[in-house]
């Protein structure tokens, strides 16, 4: 999925970062935001 791609070419764990904003969303009922990039140390 792209989705995971893109999660992963930010500096993101993409399944841990889908299964807390799911897990955000069924508790709140709201989208949470997108999360901010990672700061590359190049």
């Amino acid at each position: 999925m792209r989705v995971y791609l893109t999660l992963q070419q930010r500096g993101h764990a993409p399944l841990n970062t889908v299964v807390d904003a799911l897990t955000t969303y069924l508790k709140t009922g709201k989208r949470p935001p997108l999360p901010a990039k990672v700061a590359t140390g190049g």
